[in-house]
């Protein structure tokens, strides 16, 4: 007897209930090479998702690429982990103060403590001011001092000292051009005093003693350029007052006392 819809005892899967969530030990109906079996939902091996797409995976995810728009993870392990603008770098152990840094990632490190702003603020500023107000409630002074050598050529008068930065760093800077003068320098020179040839006020030619005195030109003693692009540098000019025959060395040193 043929079996139709009217005498037929079998129910189409399509007209059964539909379940909402697959859990524990609910079972699937597999078709396998061993013929029609059953699976436990725990052993099926697929991601288990809910109703709203969730997944949880127990276990470990191989793959050869993955794409995610957001990822929170309580460990990370990576051979390599890289941003738009390079992967990140390992380094020895070491003191590092400038980072390029992307999306959380350093791409590179260096170390130059010279223009670490921290370094500067203490050793320009901090460091010589906790000395200076030290020192001046042990009722001591800060001296000053600066010398050079310069050489005045045969035939020339002069010659302009440039003494780079000096105005640039505590304690020069508690200064200003207008604070020295002349008398806070010491000249002296290697000229070899000669004699020169007068007539006496009753005719007779008498020799005298003839030496050259170096002295800071009025008016000279100024700031100027320095080699880093600042006005910091101290200038003035050293002048003999009358060109001489021969090369003169000028030693000069500068002593400045700031008040305590």
């Amino acid at each position: 007897m043929a079996i139709t819809p009217t005498n037929s005892n079998i129910t189409s899967i399509t007209n059964l209930p539909q379940a909402q969530l697959a859990v524990g030990n609910d079972l699937l109906l597999l078709q396998t090479t061993n013929g029609t079996q059953t699976i436990s939902f725990n052993n099926f091996n697929v991601v288990k998702t809910d109703v709203a797409g969730n997944a949880t995976v127990v276990g470990t995810i191989t793959g050869n690429s993955a794409s995610f728009n957001n990822l929170a993870v309580k460990s990370l392990t990576a051979s390599a982990i890289a941003t738009p603008a390079g992967p990140a770098v390992t380094l020895p152990t070491g003191f590092y103060n400038q980072f390029t840094i992307q999306n959380g990632l350093i791409l590179s490190a260096t170390s130059n403590i010279f223009s670490d702003p921290v370094y500067t603020q203490l050793y320009n500023n901090d460091i010589p001011n906790y000395v200076t107000g030290l020192l001046k409630t042990k009722g001591a002074s800060t001296v000053i001092e600066k010398f050079g050598t310069v050489l005045i050529p045969a035939g020339a008068i002069s010659y302009n000292v440039v003494v780079d930065s000096f105005f640039a760093a505590a304690p020069n800077n508690l200064i200003g051009p207008g604070n020295i003068t002349p008398a806070h320098f010491n000249l002296a020179s290697d000229f070899v005093p000669t004699t020169v040839s007068v007539m006496s006020a009753n005719s007779a030619v008498i020799t005298i003693p003839y030496a050259v005195t170096p002295v800071i030109q009025p008016g000279t003693i100024a700031t100027g350029s320095s080699s880093d692009g600042s006005t910091s540098a101290l200038l003035f000019t050293i002048t003999l007052g009358a060109p001489q025959t021969i090369d003169v060395n000028v030693y000069w040193k500068l002593t400045i006392t700031i008040p305590a």
